[in-house]
């Protein structure tokens, strides 16, 4: 299970980092699509490098999570596997954070 944070972090941060290069055009399938980003490509990139940045932050705190999770796992302890939720809260919670900050930022940046 605690593979899954690692993994999740390290996805979290080469999955944003096209958008923190602003290497990413206004589309509808990568990217946060939400209303005020699909306006222009300035708001485009301002939004979605902002919310990478975010994004960025969170994976590498998953990935260091994971990580301090991982070590017992290699030396054979059962912590993590008969604790379930401590490895899936957090990543549920970051996922959300990660969502909902850049959506709040959007609705205060000025066009």
């Amino acid at each position: 299970m605690t593979i899954i944070c690692f993994f999740f972090g390290l996805v979290f941060i080469l999955g944003h980092l096209p958008l923190y290069y602003q290497r990413v055009p206004k589309n509808w399938f990568y990217g946060y699509r939400i209303g005020k980003a699909m306006q222009s490509d300035q708001l485009w990139f301002k939004i979605n490098k902002f919310a990478a940045i975010v994004n960025i932050r969170i994976g590498f705190i998953a990935f260091c999570y994971g990580l301090f999770f991982i070590i017992p796992d290699l030396m054979g302890s059962d912590f993590t596997n008969n604790h379930f939720f401590i490895c899936t809260a957090p990543l549920i919670l970051a996922s959300f954070i990660g969502f909902i900050i850049p959506v709040i930022y959007s609705f205060r940046i000025k066009d």
